[in-house]
């Protein structure tokens, strides 16, 4: 068999069965082929998975809710960016993000958000008894 008529098969033109993965797809020198990539299932994955960014948002956000818990009354902003980041968790989950990093940002949310609304529950009610007790001692007088 000639060895020209072996590899002269179209190796531009491969066509695809409908329903496969997307690529591109490229000849080596033996004749096998290898799927180049959109970043799904081999080739090279660029990092543009679905819900990767929610995931990573949803992290953020529950770091900054528990760093919030030293302000007092900040802690009211660690309370709306918990809720923030707990919902961009969901958000990940349902866009088909299976990453560890969606579950480390709901944790880290969840986390913040239930130190930060005790907190500002105390900070609330120090202040609460800081009124009372100065306005008894006006009563005094």
């Amino acid at each position: 068999m000639d060895e020209n008529n072996y590899n002269s098969t179209n190796d531009e033109n491969v066509e695809r069965v409908e329903g496969t993965v997307e690529g591109t797809y490229s000849s080596s020198e033996n004749g096998s082929y290898h799927e180049g990539g959109n970043g799904t299932n081999g080739g090279n994955n660029d990092g543009n998975e679905p819900g990767k960014g929610q995931a990573t948002a949803s992290l953020v956000l529950g770091i900054i809710s528990i760093v919030f818990w030293f302000f007092g009354m900040g802690a009211l902003v660690g309370l709306v960016t918990g809720i923030i980041g707990i919902l961009c968790s969901s958000n990940a989950k349902k866009a088909g993000y299976t990453g560890s990093m969606a579950k480390a940002g709901f944790i880290c949310s969840l986390i913040g958000t239930i130190g930060s609304a005790l907190v500002f529950v105390a900070c609330v009610a120090c202040v609460g008894m800081l009124g009372i007790a100065g306005a008894s001692s006006a009563l005094a007088y």
